[in-house]
């Protein structure tokens, strides 16, 4: 019986070509000025929608440098649910480039304007359906950095949100606590960002490089 040596060259060259790394960007970044509403990330593997809004009953107004979300006087909200019923929301979407994107997290500024009442925002997701990713039930007046009720900021461990190959929109519902009339009375959002791990596409070319290179130098 001939036993067969593996030529440790071979298997080295072969873990260098299956080792996969991956850069963490930004996929999708929203800083409202002037009412512009685009995306102003630059990352090539990923391009972005321009936040859209469904329209009435949903108010957006930005001329105060914010993202501000209103309820027309035609409904009442007084809770997530109610802004998830009437669709009192913003969305954006991103669309993968060459490579799959693996969301890790999200990120943003939020506030409320026009009186003390309770008011929130929840997010969800085209590809996790009516799954709360993320929500807060009781916002603070100023606008500051998002936190949360429930859910989480880290998208890591959302498994849909891993290796995403297709565009995936994101929606932000907003609870204004306007009750029987929207009262002035809006969440105003800003800073909103997307983050992600891309496989770099050039770590699989240079490991075949490198595999070609040390056998023909065995070879040799």
């Amino acid at each position: 019986m001939k036993i067969h040596r593996i030529n440790s060259t071979v298997v080295a060259c072969a873990a260098i070509f299956t080792v996969s790394e991956a850069e963490a960007v930004v996929v999708a970044e929203y800083s409202v000025t002037g009412g512009f509403l685009a995306s102003s990330d630059s990352d090539a593997g990923s391009t972005d929608s321009d936040v859209s809004i469904p329209g009435s009953p949903t108010i957006l107004i930005t001329s105060s440098e914010l993202l501000s979300i209103r309820a027309s006087s035609s409904v009442g909200i007084n809770s997530r649910d109610d802004a998830v019923t009437n669709n009192i929301s913003f969305s954006l979407t991103v669309t993968p480039g060459a490579q799959p994107l693996d969301f890790t997290s999200f990120g943003g500024d939020v506030g409320k304007n026009g009186s003390t009442s309770t008011r929130g925002w929840r997010l969800v997701s085209s590809l996790t359906g009516a799954t709360v990713l993320a929500e807060n039930t009781n916002i603070a007046q100023a606008v500051t950095a998002f936190s949360t009720t429930s859910g989480s900021t880290d998208l890591s461990g959302v498994t849909a949100l891993q290796g995403v190959t297709t565009p995936v929109t994101f929606t932000f519902y907003a609870n204004t606590g306007s009750g029987t009339g929207n009262n002035g009375r809006s969440v105003d959002f800003d800073n909103l960002v997307f983050n992600a791990n891309v496989p770099e596409s050039g770590s699989a070319a240079v490991g075949m490089i490198s595999l070609i290179a040390l056998l023909r130098r065995k070879r040799a």
